[in-house]
């Protein structure tokens, strides 16, 4: 029986090209959240996956996105970080775009963190063979200044070449023995928290989703029988955004809410009552105060 291995892997790309898929797909579960617009990932999500040959600590980095205001420059820091503690890189592209300049500057933080790195072309069931070949050939070019230990191309959400990247990633991890012996979840509130969001946002996919935060003010079990209470507030930036949130008699934001409760019980497998209420925030992305508030920074850090 040979030595086991372990290490950490960090999954980086820009919006839309199925790194959350990605993470959720080689967990076996959802963790990270995904939507129909994007820069959805705002801190990293870690999942500890076990197999026979040992342990990888996956982490979903946040999306990488030119930075406007200083949650996304901490987005990026977070990026950063992941990039040195981790043992190998996965760069994930969309099959059914062509190489874009900020994927360009995804690679050069690739060389300057100098780990070892997978170049993955996603979405490989989205078209044709030739086309594909084509494409791979495009970002190869692209990228030349980058070397890659693998090129690949995959499908996350149908789990194509899934079990041969595994087995890829296995060789660049040191040897080492797991960690964790019982591999731990992210806490459950974050859990409910993304998963509200997911679906509001989703929901609101044409509103300015970007500008728009959940943050769980309670969350209560029954005592007995029951329903698990959970109070949520909805922040935007902009109060001249309620009328089309709200919509008719409140009727949008119901919506929004009762299809957030679903989840929510399908998550906890639990009755739910969910109150969401809609706030606002002004520039909460770039308040320093509303981003500690929010939790994107350590309290008593600047």
């Amino acid at each position: 029986m040979g030595s086991k291995r372990c290490g950490r892997v960090s999954i980086i790309g820009r919006g839309n090209v199925g790194k959350s898929t990605l993470f959720n797909s080689l967990l076996g579960e959802k963790f990270s959240i995904v939507t129909k617009w994007g820069g959805a990932t705002r801190q990293p999500m870690t999942g500890i996956l076990n197999i026979d040959w040992g342990e990888v600590v996956l982490v979903d980095t946040p999306t990488y996105i030119y930075p406007r205001n200083k949650l996304e420059k901490i987005m990026l820091s977070f990026i950063k970080k992941s990039l040195l503690s981790s043992h190998l890189a996965l760069f994930v592209v969309d099959a059914t775009f062509p190489p874009s300049p900020l994927e360009l500057e995804i690679c050069s933080l690739l060389r300057k963190s100098k780990i070892p790195s997978f170049l993955l072309i996603n979405k490989m069931d989205m078209v044709k063979d030739f086309v594909l070949e084509q494409r791979m050939e495009e970002y190869i070019n692209a990228f030349r200044k980058t070397f890659f230990y693998e090129v690949m191309p995959i499908s996350a959400q149908l789990g194509d070449n899934l079990p041969l990247l595994l087995k890829r990633i296995k060789a660049y991890l040191p040897e080492k023995e797991p960690i964790f012996r019982n591999p731990p979840r992210p806490p459950e509130e974050l859990l409910l928290k993304e998963t509200i969001r997911e679906e509001v946002t989703n929901y609101y996919h044409d509103k300015r989703p970007q500008s728009m935060e959940i943050i769980i003010k309670e969350f209560r079990r029954p005592e007995k029988k029951g329903k698990t209470y959970i109070l949520a507030f909805l922040y935007i930036e902009d109060e001249r955004l309620f009328p089309k949130i709200m919509g008719y008699k409140g009727k949008l934001l119901n919506e929004a809410k009762h299809l957030a409760r679903l989840r929510c019980e399908r998550f906890l497998k639990e009755p739910v009552y969910l109150d969401l209420i809609l706030r606002e925030k002004k520039r909460w992305r770039n308040d320093l105060e509303a981003l500690k508030e929010f939790g994107y920074v350590k309290k008593g850090i600047v």
